[in-house]
């Protein structure tokens, strides 16, 4: 009886049409929503992109900034404990082991994309970023072996010069930091 029901309806030119164009529609639907949701994903990634650059400062070089600054506050007390063997060649072994080595390479390494999105890319300071990478790695490594005598410069990785002079650097202090 079913059967009978349903080949009746599958003879009716009428019903074939209705179902085709609720199939078409329902596809058209579907279609739409899918578009639309693309379309969506598309400009939430294009306005990401667009609001990165405006992040740049706070999220990359103004951490940076502040770092070097809070390090360079104590660092000449660093460099004093080559010749002494008192409380100061204490603290300034105690900060660079605890404070400045892990502070130096944390925010380039864990941000340095943010430097080179959109038109801030620039292949010098990378090299400039990528050396300073390289003299913190070569510091903690000379720290490591209970070395306190000897910097980086010492084994051709000196801190590295030059990021003043890269123009594209999104916020000037840091390029005068560095």
């Amino acid at each position: 009886m079913l059967a009978d029901h349903l080949k009746e309806l599958l003879g009716n030119p009428v019903f074939i049409a209705g179902l085709f164009a609720c199939l078409g529609a329902g596809t058209k639907i579907l279609w739409d929503l899918w578009v639309g949701r693309r379309r969506e994903l598309e400009s939430l990634s294009l306005e990401k992109q667009i609001e990165l650059p405006e992040d740049q400062p706070s999220q990359f070089c103004w951490p940076i900034y502040i770092r070097l600054r809070k390090d360079n506050v104590i660092w000449r007390r660093i460099l004093n404990k080559r010749d002494e063997h008192g409380l100061t060649a204490n603290i300034g072994s105690a900060f660079e082991r605890s404070v400045a080595l892990p502070n130096h390479g944390e925010v380039v390494e864990s941000k340095i994309h943010l430097a080179f999105l959109g038109d801030n890319a620039d292949e010098d300071l990378l090299e400039v970023l990528m050396d300073y990478v390289n003299h913190i790695g070569i510091y903690q490594a000379i720290r490591a072996t209970g070395e306190e005598k000897n910097f980086p410069y010492d084994f051709g990785a000196p801190y590295p010069k030059g990021a003043a002079r890269h123009g594209r650097v999104p916020s000037a202090p840091i390029s005068d930091a560095i």
